[in-house]
């Protein structure tokens, strides 16, 4: 059964197989799988769907279109920046037509596309499938293989295995089992596809299986089917191959699975991220593409190598022609070429083996380098350059310097511009204050590391000359807290002085002294507004079984019944974000009889912004952050670099200058051209008592807070965070409860918002954990908040 995806003027879209979905069948498992929509930047109210995910899992090729006829059908591409996926553009060159294509899939590098169209003039059915190279950077006209990889009937939904040589895809040809059903075909020695045969009973059934996905390893298959026992709709399934047999697919449960249509699985090499499309509630309209991590039924692993082919001496981009072998059968895996306009190439290696490359480019001299992954049992990822050289060159002394500014690459992505750009974007932080302030084993006095100030000091204080950072704040508490009773005349607050259990009760008592005192001194805070009590230990105490939870204990609790005293800290500013973020200069230097000076200079007018220099050597590339010496950034001025050298007869060269455009995207800007814009903001939630993941009403407060500026726009990323102490797959643990129940509470605050969450545990450390201040400040979550306007 087939819905408008079967229509003549279009190639794909899913399927409405309600009507003849098996009821849901009791063993359908359920995986603690997070499920996000990947956001407004690609998600709108059209259908985004099938997307394509290139083996390092940072572009997207996906199609796009209208939800009713005539459809408009077109391939789009997108790029993973940061933790956000990037607004997407449309292919360059001509894959794209004024009929619909749609069902993309890449090879690994990301240079071969293989997808679906009708009503083509060179087309053999209701549907073929094509394939397109890309060239460069732009995509040529797809071509039609032909027979026997399309007929008369209805071929679509292709996906190609990382080294090209294995075709899966979908067709209703005879000699199926009903309906749609799965199919493959493999290229020969010579290059040409074998005929294709149906994957068989354990896969199809005689309903539709559809959208097959095959993992990096080359042995996982994911696909759709309305034929196996599921929820409703179609819903995902996973086989392996092993042996010479398919495994008996296995539902991949809730919630990758639903009771509407759920299929267009993709996933990086890694493996632990999916992609997929579905038609949600809570979605932006039409079919979205949503991610979901961790994938409860992961491929094997694998490694990534990737890189550059370049000429070694001028490391001007080659087009490259690399071939990959087993080096203990000697058999030729596969062949593959670095991209014609940067030189990059990406491969999937299995694990378990030992591998040669070999590349060869027109007449520069072979290159051959070797992989040894017989020990590896992860997922890995192995940068290397090969450099190649002419056999003679002829140079008493040459000079060149190439920068690596460009406007497409095949491992990042496009940025669709060759230039240094420079958008200006509004950042946002709430920062909790912490209120708690910590002592040293047996004393009561306050420690140095927190600011005091005199009070002529005080009389200058303001919110606005925190110096920057978390914990250099936070060290300002009292400051804050007596700026705010101040300007708060009816205020007052309630200090609580513990111990870490062994020392004396009276020392919980000077210890809120202390703080009182200073209160009173510096700030003038009158003493009947503060309440002094003491305890043994904290009432959410830390343990006292480690040193560091002792340390913990020994503090004084600031609390008030005025939420105002503990407000959050919230500065906005405008921050420059650099697209690239770097850049790298590929120095050379040809010097018969020796080299003895070099200089290499970026200027801006007469300004120098960098410049690097020695004598008889010099570095293989230089990189440079495009600020210069005080930290500035260039303005929108044109940037010019060079490179001098002398050799040791005293004969001397300079390049001819070479430009890098600067272009600066100020906020005014972008208003006056009407510039879509974006905002960036970050929320921390502290105050995650030890071994504590409940939110606490000053959290909730803070999201309510923040509400009014979040809606159907924001895209946000939770990431729970802890501190040091205890194991690390128990914080790991504890970081997810953490950022789950802030996703639950934004979620009824926000629902329509596209909110995924996350833990880190340990594995980073947001701040030092050397004293208390800086395990409480890790026990976090963070909100990171992408809203497109």
């Amino acid at each position: 059964m087939r819905q408008i995806g079967t229509l003549p003027a279009i190639i794909v879209i899913v399927f409405v197989l309600t009507s003849c979905s098996s009821s849901p069948p009791a063993d359908v498992r359920s995986y603690p799988v997070q499920i996000s929509n990947i956001g407004a930047a690609v998600n709108s109210a059209m259908d985004e769907f099938a997307p394509g995910i290139t083996a390092n899992g940072l572009r997207m090729i996906f199609t796009r279109g209208s939800t009713t006829p005539p459809y408009n059908r077109d391939f789009y591409e997108s790029a993973l920046v940061g933790d956000f996926w990037k607004r997407p553009a449309k292919l360059t060159g001509n894959v794209n037509t004024d009929r619909n294509e749609g069902s993309p899939s890449f090879t690994a590098d990301g240079q071969t596309l293989f997808y679906a169209a009708s009503d083509r003039p060179d087309g053999l059915g209701k549907s073929d499938i094509y394939r397109a190279e890309l060239e460069g950077m732009d995509w040529r006209a797809g071509e039609n293989p032909g027979f026997p990889v399309n007929t008369r009937a209805w071929e679509s939904h292709p996906s190609i295995s990382p080294d090209g040589n294995t075709l899966y895809f979908v067709s209703d040809r005879e000699g199926g089992y009903g309906g749609l059903d799965i199919w493959v075909t493999s290229r020969d020695s010579e290059g040409f596809w074998r005929v294709p045969v149906n994957m068989g009973p354990e896969i199809n059934t005689p309903g539709d299986e559809v959208s097959p996905c095959i993992a990096s390893d080359g042995v996982t298959l994911y696909f759709a089917s309305d034929g196996h026992p599921g929820l409703g709709g179609t819903d995902m399934f996973v086989s392996r191959h092993i042996g010479e047999k398919w495994t008996s697919p296995t539902n991949l449960g809730r919630p990758l699975n639903s009771e509407q249509n759920d299929e267009f699985f993709a996933l990086a090499a890694e493996g632990k991220t999916v992609y997929f499309s579905s038609r949600r509630d809570g979605g932006f309209g039409g079919y979205d593409i949503y991610r979901a991590e961790p994938n409860p039924f992961p491929p094997g692993a694998v490694v990534v190598l990737s890189g550059t082919v370049r000429d070694k001496r001028t490391r001007v981009p080659l087009v490259g022609t690399m071939i990959l072998r087993d080096v203990a059968t000697g058999e030729r895996i596969s062949s593959h070429k670095s991209n014609a306009y940067s030189g990059e190439y990406l491969i999937v290696l299995q694990a378990g083996a030992v591998y040669e490359v070999e590349v060869r480019s027109g007449e520069y001299l072979p290159e051959t380098s070797r992989f040894d992954l017989i020990n590896r049992e992860a997922y890995g990822e192995i940068e290397h350059d090969f450099l190649l050289q002419k056999e003679y060159e002829d140079a008493r002394l040459e000079a060149t310097v190439t920068a690596d500014v460009l406007d497409f690459s095949v491992l990042r992505g496009s940025s669709g511009h060759r230039c240094l750009r420079i958008e200006e974007m509004v950042t946002r932080e709430t920062m909790p204050l912490l209120n708690y302030v910590f002592f040293d084993e047996g004393r009561s006095t306050l420690p140095p590391r927190y600011a005091q100030l005199s009070a002529a000091q005080a009389t200058q204080f303001t919110i606005s000359s925190l110096p920057e950072g978390a914990i250099e704040r936070y060290y300002h508490l009292l400051n804050i807290i007596g700026l705010r009773m101040r300007q708060r005349q009816h205020s007052s607050i309630t200090l609580t002085g513990t111990t870490d259990g062994s020392e004396p009760q009276r020392i919980a008592e000077t210890r809120a002294q202390a703080v009182a005192d200073y209160l009173n001194d510096v700030w003038d805070i009158e003493r009947d507004r503060m309440r002094l009590v003491s305890r043994t230990l904290p009432e959410a105490a830390s343990s006292s079984r480690s040193a560091e939870g002792r340390a913990e204990n020994r503090r004084v609790e600031i609390t008030s019944a005025d939420s105002e005293l503990l407000t959050p800290i919230e500065s906005s500013d405008v921050e420059r974000i650099l697209e690239p973020s770097s850049v790298r200069f590929y120095p050379s230097i040809t010097a018969e009889a020796g080299l003895s000076r070099w200089k290499f200079e970026v200027g801006q007018g007469t300004r120098v912004l960098r410049d690097s220099d020695g004598y008889t050597t010099y570095p293989d590339s230089i990189v440079w952050n495009w600020r210069d010496l005080e930290g500035d950034l260039p303005d929108g001025d044109t940037l010019r670099f060079t490179l001098y050298a002398r050799d040791a007869e005293g004969s001397e060269v300079r390049t001819e200058p070479q430009s890098i455009p600067v272009q600066l995207l100020t906020l005014d800007r972008q208003k006056v051209e009407r510039l879509p814009g974006r905002t960036i903001e970050k929320i921390s939630l502290i105050l995650f008592d030890f071994d504590r993941a409940d939110l606490g009403e000053r959290n909730r407060e803070i999201l309510r807070n923040a509400a009014g500026r979040l809606h159907s726009q924001a895209t946000m990323v939770i990431r729970g965070h802890t501190d040091a102490m205890g194991e690390t797959a128990y914080n790991l643990r504890l970081s997810e409860r953490r950022a789950l129940a802030v996703k639950n509470e934004l979620q009824g605050i926000v629902p329509e918002a596209a909110t995924r969450a996350e833990g880190v545990g340990e594995s980073v450390f947001l701040f030092d954990n050397t004293f208390p201040e800086g395990r409480f400040y890790c026990r976090t979550v963070q909100i990171l908040i992408e809203t497109i306007e």
